[in-house]
């Protein structure tokens, strides 16, 4: 069956996809994900998608809220409406479920469903006036059928689009076509009263904002500490061993299968790693890392997980400690920790292949420890990006030109140097500056490429990590900066979002290395 409207009045059809969603209740359901990939079932979800959309609208614009506002000879006509929306609404819930469900279990899945175009209709529901207003003004009588059936729709709308940010790397365009940040904090201020939808959307839009979208979400202030808090839960239960614990089996990249802590509350079942990765992006902002970390208690709950969590779960604690250990305070917190200290230390000097991204991660904090004392950094995010105002910045940029413009005559002056030495007293290449280097984030590899050639062909020395930009180590890293006679740093919003690349960064301004933006970033 192809065709939506026969699949919706094929009464063996909508049985068909009921059983589909009871399985996918079971153990079996990140496999049943994988083979509906196979038979192209998401094609299908999407077609009954778009044929049921106007149905449903239609059908809440007839019925009526109150029955005081309906006249005794309309009542039973709008009980027959009332009994066709509920019936529509269940079926159409169900699919959302699997959407949901299985976006969760697969990233496969979620590849998918972008490359199927699911995510237009998904936000088609999800800013549907009528829809959003019928299920505020049911809000009042939260028991009712219609009410509960039009909110568990919306919600698996938007715990589809959640599960969907996983991948959003891949398929950035297609979530700037949906203007999906804009809605998605719309939709945050409308149903921020029903059930859980604003911490939901505040993690969705979290998972897909840039960093001035971020700022934007200090909006919605209360909504981290809500997250942390459950965090706070899961961490508890991981601390005490509880017999509450529970893990669920997700297929990540290339169908690699983990287990992670997950918390249950009413309808919706969260998981440890994406409310950490939601504070992770929120983190970017380093004006509220500390707070992060100190005022909502976060330290504790890392600690928790860094040493009693299962290795998946440490991975994902790390990466968020390392973004919070740029704020100078949290890393002195982190040396002060003893016990903390030195698992850093040691993870760090690790080179257990079962430990690599644990190992990573604490490198670049033990690499922040290093950097941060004895030596003035002025990070190029606040001393470059904050250049005209009030505030005395455009002081600062113009000192940092200064500064910029001496290096780059000392650079001139050194070159010239090396072309007038004599062949019998070489230099050591270790130590004097012999390359350009290009900075870049995995997503301006190819464009970087093509830089890199074309600088070749001007006879141009060229360092760029090309075959593991995740791979090298810091160290390395810094010597290519340190014996670099410029830096292009090609920035783009993910770029400023790496610790990895911020540690590039904060490395270029410490040497007072020249560095230019590249025409991609917004």
């Amino acid at each position: 069956l192809s065709e939506p409207k026969t699949i919706v009045e094929t009464p063996k059809a909508i049985e068909a996809i009921k059983f589909l969603f009871f399985v996918s209740m079971s153990p079996l359901a990140p496999e049943i994900a994988n083979t509906c990939n196979e038979y192209d079932f998401i094609s299908i979800t999407i077609r009954i998608f778009d044929y049921m959309y106007d149905k449903i609208v239609d059908l809440v614009l007839n019925v009526h809220v109150n029955v005081e506002d309906v006249a005794p000879r309309a009542q039973v006509a709008d009980n027959i409406e009332k009994t066709k929306l509920t019936s529509n609404l269940a079926f159409i819930m169900i699919l959302f479920g699997l959407v949901r469900t299985f976006s969760n279990f697969s990233n496969k899945y979620c590849v998918h469903f972008h490359s199927r175009d699911g995510l237009r209709h998904l936000f088609k529901y999800l800013n549907s006036e009528p829809l959003v207003r019928f299920c505020l003004e049911t809000a009042e009588t939260p028991t009712s059928q219609e009410h509960m059936l039009i909110s568990n729709l919306l919600r698996g709308v938007l715990g589809s689009l959640l599960n969907l940010g996983k991948v959003y790397a891949e398929f950035k365009d297609e979530w700037s076509n949906c203007n999906a940040v804009e809605n998605l904090l719309n939709y945050a201020s409308q149903m921020k009263d029903i059930s859980d939808n604003q911490i939901a959307a505040f993690i969705a839009t979290a998972n897909v904002a840039s960093e001035e979208d971020i700022k934007r979400l200090s909006e919605h202030k209360n909504v981290l500490p809500e997250i942390i808090k459950l965090i706070s839960q899961i961490a508890q239960l991981i601390a005490d061993q509880s017999s509450d614990l529970k893990r669920t089996e997700l297929i990540v990249d290339n169908d690699e299968k983990v287990e992670v802590a997950t918390l249950t509350v009413m309808s919706t079942i969260w998981h440890l790693i994406e409310l950490l990765d939601a504070v992770y992006h929120v983190a970017i902002n380093d004006r509220i890392k500390y707070k992060i970390y100190e005022r909502f208690n976060l330290k504790r709950d890392l600690r928790i997980i860094i040493f009693q969590g299962n290795c998946v779960e440490r991975e994902h604690a790390l990466r968020l400690l390392w973004q919070l250990c740029y704020d100078a305070k949290v890393a002195d917190d982190v040396m002060s920790d003893a016990d903390l200290h030195q698992y850093v230390r040691t993870m760090a000097g690790g080179k257990s292949d079962a430990n690599a991204k644990c190992a990573y991660f604490c490198k670049g904090i033990v690499w922040l420890f290093k950097n941060k004392s004895g030596r003035m950094i002025m990070r190029w995010n606040r001393s470059m990006g904050d250049g005209g105002g009030g505030g005395g910045g455009g002081g600062k940029w113009r000192r940092q030109q200064q500064i910029v413009e001496q290096r780059s005559l000392a650079v001139e002056d050194e070159s010239e140097k090396r072309r007038t030495r004599s062949t019998t007293s070489a230099p050591d290449d270790s130590t004097i500056p012999n390359h350009i280097m290009i900075s870049y984030n995995r997503e301006s590899r190819e464009m970087c490429l093509r830089i890199k050639s074309e600088l070749e062909k001007m006879k141009l020395r060229v360092w760029i990590d090309v075959e593991n930009i995740s791979g090298s180590s810091l160290e390395s890293m810094a010597n290519a900066v340190e014996q670099s006679l410029c830096v292009l740093v090609c920035m783009t919003e993910k770029y400023k979002q790496s610790p990895y690349c911020r540690a590039e960064g904060k490395i270029i301004i410490v040497n007072l290395v020249v560095f230019f933006h590249s025409i991609h970033y917004h």
